[in-house]
């Protein structure tokens, strides 16, 4: 239903190792990626650790855009 190349996906986990925020993230990577192609990148933000975890070696990995979650700032909040 998602015209995709209309929508932009904003994944928050400051750990990346909340399985349902991930496994959508996966979903919704997949579906850009094919939809897309090389401009799945544009449509994806993430908000998450600036240094650490799952979700920042991703971010780094696919080179997307990010906003930190401040580190003195606990999990689900």
């Amino acid at each position: 239903v998602l015209d995709l190349s209309k929508t932009l996906v904003l994944v928050i986990t400051k750990s990346g190792s909340t399985a349902e925020t991930m496994s959508a993230l996966v979903y919704f990577q997949t579906q850009l990626q094919q939809q897309l192609g090389d401009q799945w990148t544009d449509h994806l933000v993430a908000l998450t650790d600036p240094q650490q975890g799952l979700l920042r070696k991703l971010v780094n990995d696919w080179q997307i855009r990010s906003l930190p979650v401040p580190p003195d700032v606990g999990g689900r909040f």
